[in-house]
């Protein structure tokens, strides 16, 4: 069919505008809609649909495109839903938000992906949701979150923060999925390869407070009908040298005692509490040794005291 083509005209200091609107009507029907679609192919593929902004000139930047709903008097904001087509042979259409390039030499910035839920006058402001797909016969779709690679620095960082707040800091919460007749997934926190050095560090750091008590950190196993899960924390292996050692610190305090560090079982209302063990592998070459000291001290050594349980 032959093409249509509508254009501002050209100007001397100006290029003429275009503008395309929809009809306004005083009675209680909505106004006119607008609808811009390809053509359709009945035996190939259907047209494309393309916005986008002219370059910019020599000192100049290009211009802006913005997708924006009106505002509700007294309903609900219109929504900007961004969908794609399924396929029936091959896979669905993606998504891409990308941010653009920095091409000047200096590359200091380039520009950001901002996804930002909307604000409340009063309540709770609104929620985020980042969810991959549903299958039915598979497994679900993954979620990957990656920062940016580098070729001469470091790579990019992830963080995930809430947010502060008058009363208390927002949490952030990382859960697994629940499983209706198997085991429920697993979360793993590794560090990536490194062929040069050494290989990162996870760290698991709580906030601190310049009026009242630092937060914790508490690894749980969860509950169960049968037993209790465990909770485990070992050193990797090594096949040409020493495996890294295990020290568990209790924190400096510069004005007042120490931090204590307790090793407590677990406690049974009907049944025997569980034991401690500190034991050596034995699969070594030669037995290791097993050390327990009290702390060194400017006016006093640490005491050691070992006491067998009490029974009522």
């Amino acid at each position: 069919g032959g093409s249509a083509s509508i254009a501002g005209g050209a100007g001397g200091t100006s290029g003429g505008s275009l503008s395309l609107s929809a009809g306004v009507t005083t009675s209680t029907n909505a106004g006119g809609s607008v609808s811009i679609d390809s053509g359709s192919g009945t035996a190939t593929s259907s047209g494309a649909v393309t916005m986008k902004s002219a370059n910019g000139g020599v000192a100049g930047s290009s211009g802006s495109i913005t997708v924006e709903t009106g505002s509700a008097n007294s309903g609900v904001g219109g929504s900007i839903p961004l969908s794609v087509g399924s396929g029936s042979n091959g896979t669905g259409g993606s998504v891409s938000l990308v941010g653009g390039n920095n091409t000047h030499a200096d590359g200091l910035t380039c520009e950001v992906v901002n996804m930002i839920a909307g604000s409340r006058a009063s309540g709770n402001s609104c929620a985020m949701t980042v969810s991959s797909g549903l299958s039915t016969t598979g497994d679900g779709g993954a979620t990957t979150i990656v920062s940016g690679s580098s070729t001469n620095f470091a790579g990019g960082k992830i963080s995930m923060t809430g947010d502060a707040g008058n009363t208390s800091g927002g949490s952030a919460s990382i859960a697994v999925g629940s499983s209706a007749s198997g085991n429920c997934g697993a979360i793993i926190f590794p560090t990536r390869l490194s062929t040069a050095g050494d290989s990162g560090v996870p760290t698991g750091v709580s906030g601190s407070s310049t009026n009242n008590i630092g937060g914790t950190i508490r690894l749980t196993g969860g509950t169960g009908s049968t037993s209790c899960g465990s909770a485990s924390i070992a050193d990797g292996s090594t096949s040409s040298g020493n495996v890294g050692a295990m020290c568990v610190l209790s924190g400096l305090s510069t004005a007042g005692g120490g931090g204590a560090t307790t090793v407590v079982s677990g406690f049974s209302t009907n049944a025997a509490g569980g034991s401690i063990s500190m034991a050596e592998d034995a699969r070594s070459i030669s037995g290791g040794s097993a050390s327990i000291a009290g702390g060194a001290g400017g006016t006093s050594g640490g005491s050691l005291s070992l006491s067998a349980g009490v029974t009522t």
